[in-house]
């Protein structure tokens, strides 16, 4: 049982989730899907980042989606978008590595 909650909070089904939520947000102009993302990516990208001995900046990732979300909510869509995009970018880079490493 314990398998299955890593497995649904720190990998795959949780990226993905957050991903999904993250673009349906940024569509729809709504910042509670890009703070509901934000809250979802905080458990991985800490996970990714070698929490608690912090090796790399995924673990400031879920600002990016927090930040975004408070600037949707102050109408200032086109620069959420800034803020969104490069999180995007960084979980497209994660699976590219992730995809790249040999077996």
């Amino acid at each position: 049982m314990l398998g299955f909650l890593f497995a649904l909070f720190l990998g795959w089904p949780a990226i993905l989730a957050c991903v999904v939520i993250t673009i349906i947000g940024l569509f729809k102009k709504d910042h509670r899907f890009l703070t509901l993302a934000g809250i979802i990516a905080i458990p991985f990208s800490w996970y990714v980042s070698g929490f608690p001995q912090v090796r790399s900046l995924m673990f400031l990732s879920p600002m990016l989606l927090f930040i975004a979300a408070w600037l949707m909510f102050h109408k200032l869509d086109a620069v959420a978008w800034l803020f969104a995009v490069p999180f995007l970018l960084l979980i497209l880079l994660f699976i590219s590595v992730v995809l790249a490493m040999p077996t």
